[in-house]
């Protein structure tokens, strides 16, 4: 079925401890991959403590890469599982899935965190962009969400595109919309950010206030990136964080 010669797929469960070799002795037989894995040994400190940070597998693998590991995920993840707390379950929130055409819409918002930066906790700014339709992301950090910042950080993502959507869909910001009119809540837009967006040619939105899957694409990368990129960082600069970031995307 899997159209692979018996010989291969034996090759390949061995090199995952999925199997053992007839020089195995009975005592290793008995042991789990984890422990096994002898590619493994040189890092077990460094997995327990990028496991402490609670950092996802996925970054402990890119991260251990980078320092000369030559191991496979599967025993990776296979270790890390009995370094983790077990978990309480719990619910899993169910949203509505909101699609949009090629070259409709791009969601952009911003979210605050508290890291080490140049030896000292501070607070940077995330802003993030994904278009609708593919995924595709964007994501720069800044000190402030002041407008001139977002403005900046708007043209940057732009570029990254290379190009602009039909919309630019934003949450309720004041750099966004100094208020809402009439009976009807029209929004009173940032004279700049209609001058920035008419520039560039693309139509400000507004994500309805209390519409939680209205953003779901960009609050999924916030989200993300905050497991798999930010955590447990410590830049000496923003603009190592920014350079860090956007190796991350690519």
């Amino acid at each position: 079925a899997l159209s692979r010669s018996r010989t291969t797929i034996k090759r390949v469960l061995k090199e995952h401890g999925r199997i053992e070799t007839s020089q195995t002795s009975a005592s290793e037989a008995t042991k789990s991959p984890a422990e096994r894995a002898s590619k493994l040994d040189p890092f077990r400190a460094q997995i327990k403590e990028k496991v402490d940070q609670n950092l996802t597998t996925v970054r402990i693998l890119r991260e251990l890469q980078e320092s000369g590991y030559t191991g496979g995920r599967t025993i990776l993840a296979d270790y890390v599982r009995t370094l983790r707390t077990p978990l309480a379950p719990r619910a899993r929130k169910v949203t509505r899935r909101f699609e949009t055409e090629p070259g409709e819409e791009t969601q952009i918002d911003w979210s605050t965190y508290r890291i080490e930066l140049g030896g000292r906790e501070r607070t940077v700014h995330a802003l993030a962009m994904v278009l609708g339709h593919s995924r595709y992301a964007f994501l720069r950090y800044y000190e402030s969400q002041r407008q001139p910042l977002l403005l900046e950080g708007l043209e940057a993502g732009f570029r990254f595109f290379g190009g602009v959507t039909r919309e630019s869909l934003f949450d309720n910001m004041a750099t966004v919309v100094l208020g809402r009119m009439g009976r009807d809540r029209q929004p009173l837009w940032n004279p700049e950010l209609l001058a920035f967006a008419e520039y560039f040619g693309t139509v400000p939105k507004l994500c309805r206030v209390a519409h939680p899957d209205r953003k779901g694409e960009v609050e999924a990368l916030l989200g993300y990136s905050e497991r798999d990129f930010l955590r447990g960082r410590r830049p000496a600069t923003l603009r190592e964080l920014n350079q860090q970031a956007e190796r991350w995307l690519r």
